[in-house]
């Protein structure tokens, strides 16, 4: 018998653990409660759930940590290869083999170019930062897709009480002109015109429910709760959060996952320009030590050793491959330079419309309200004193109440801009 040992060559590879960050646990045991969502909604309280929760960002999380293993798996060599060979079995007894003339068992070892494993394990340590920051930039999404969407809750749900206080106030109205139309003071159609208002009211109202329900079904969504879960009433919106502050150089946007993402792209293409460049250069060696027995020979007990290499430059497919990566090199650089024009836009395009929301809402909550109260109120001054009709009385309180929904729509608009804003300078 023959017995064949092909020795390995182990290359050593940094312990990528030690090198490689890993993501924290996202531990939801200090997450608001159920009866908290369900009391009063804050937006802080969304976006721990969020971030805690979200499926998207779990998947984000579960790559992340497969290609921490894709990388140390990288850094070692091909596997070892065991052999049995039988020599000289007679063709008319092949059954007989123990009338063999040698019995061979090894194994061996395929040695990559050097270099190339190392090469090989950068590639995947620099996917692995890919994804850090792809992880990174969804989680930035997610927050601004929260912030936005409790925009949307908070407009629908202080839309619905503006109406549903406006509906009173037309109630009263309307029980005032009756009891006139009773004395002979009013005619009858002030009555029908403040009736006529309350089905509108009412109608809007109708329409009005759906989009509140949509708002709190993508909330629900982005939290991973059911579309239904109970949620209660919008806080109020931080007016100083939401103050637009110093602008951010734009240069800031060097720091956005996107582009960090395209830079360790680059790293990723460098590496593989590399891998294959040494496989076009350098042969594969296969090396090999056998143990054989022999029981017709004199000398039973002998050994073998082999080493193989493959020629690459004889194979053009090499340099083709070669020529392929470094095209693609090329690729991820102008990807980078674009991501980095992208991201420079978007901090200043997020900037202006930070501001111009902004001045929207102060021209909104400071002289347009107090006027069309005032408006309001001397409207219902006139009509008490006979010297209007029902008609003055409501397109003043029309009026109010059109300016209360665009002071709202103008917040709402305004956490919509604060979050792209975020978003766009890497806050969370």
């Amino acid at each position: 018998m023959s017995i064949s040992f092909r020795l390995s060559i182990l290359l050593s590879v940094p312990c990528l653990s030690a090198l490689i960050p890993v993501n924290p646990a996202f531990a939801t045991d200090s997450l608001p409660s159920e009866a908290t969502l369900a009391a009063e909604l804050r937006l802080q309280d969304v976006t721990a759930w969020a971030v805690a929760r979200n499926p998207s960002l779990a998947e984000f999380r579960q790559r992340q940590s497969a290609s921490q293993f894709d990388s140390q798996a990288a850094g070692h060599l091909p596997d070892l290869q065991l052999k049995y060979e039988q020599w000289s079995v007679p063709l008319r007894r092949p059954w007989e083999l123990g009338q063999a003339g040698a019995v061979m068992l090894g194994v061996q070892q395929v040695l990559p170019p050097m270099g190339s494993l190392a090469a090989r394990s950068e590639a995947e340590r620099a996917q692995v930062q890919v994804l850090q920051h792809a992880e990174r930039a969804r989680r930035l999404e997610v927050v601004a897709q929260v912030e936005k969407a409790f925009a949307a809750y908070y407009q629908g749900h202080r839309q619905l009480a503006l109406h549903q206080e406006h509906s009173s106030l037309v109630s009263k109205l309307l029980d005032l002109a009756r009891v006139a139309y009773q004395s002979g003071v009013r005619s009858q159609q002030d009555v029908v015109r403040l009736g006529l208002e309350i089905s509108r009211v009412h109608e809007t109202l109708v329409h009005m429910e759906p989009e509140l329900g949509s708002a709190r079904a993508l909330l629900n969504t982005l939290m991973n709760r059911p579309v239904d879960a109970p949620l209660g009433p919008p806080a109020d919106l931080d007016l100083l959060a939401l103050m637009p502050g110093k602008e951010t150089n734009v240069d800031a946007s060097a720091k956005r996952p996107e582009v960090q993402m395209a830079e360790s792209n680059v790293k990723r293409g460098e590496a593989m320009v590399n891998v294959a460049t040494l496989n076009a250069h350098r042969p594969m060696v296969m090396v090999g030590l056998d143990y054989m027995y022999m029981p017709m020979d004199m000398y039973q007990h002998t050994y073998g050793a082999m080493v193989a290499m493959n020629l690459p430059w004889l194979n053009p497919g090499r340099t083709e491959e070669a020529k392929a990566a470094q095209h693609r090199l090329t690729a991820d650089k102008e990807a980078l330079e674009s991501t980095r024009l992208m991201a420079r836009y978007e901090v200043r395009d997020a900037q202006m419309r930070m501001r111009s929301a902004w001045a929207s809402y102060e021209v909104l909550d400071g002289d347009v309200i107090l006027q069309a109260q005032r408006n309001l109120d001397t409207a219902r001054s006139m009509y008490a004193a006979g010297q209007s009709d029902a008609s003055a009385l409501m397109d003043a309180a029309r009026i109010l109440l059109e300016v209360r929904i665009d002071r709202v729509r103008a917040l709402a608009h305004l956490q919509e801009a604060a979050a792209d804003l975020n978003r766009a300078e890497n806050k969370q």
